[in-house]
């Protein structure tokens, strides 16, 4: 089980930049960059928590759903890396 727990931690953390990157402050509160076991299983326990929306200890097939939809929602409402870089052409 622990094993599954880290790499759904993992999965998740890799395809959520932004999220992971807004919690980078408590991550690497070291100063080096580098993420600990322990850092990294408490932010993977977090999203485990944050994903099993019923807290019954199980991520559902509906809940893993809801989850994927609510991150294309956040990945929709953020700028296209293109029109990001254009804009940013123009201020040059």
């Amino acid at each position: 089980m622990n094993t599954k727990l880290l790499l759904l931690g993992l999965l998740t953390v890799l395809s959520m930049p932004s999220m992971a990157q807004s919690q980078d402050e408590s991550l690497y509160m070291r100063g080096d960059g580098n993420i600990t076991h322990e850092q990294f299983m408490k932010l993977a326990e977090k999203r485990f928590q944050k994903m099993d929306a019923n807290a019954d200890g199980v991520i559902s097939l509906d809940e893993r759903k809801a989850m994927r939809e609510k991150m294309q929602q956040h990945r929709n409402k953020m700028p296209r890396r293109d029109a990001t870089d254009k804009a940013l052409e123009k201020t040059d």
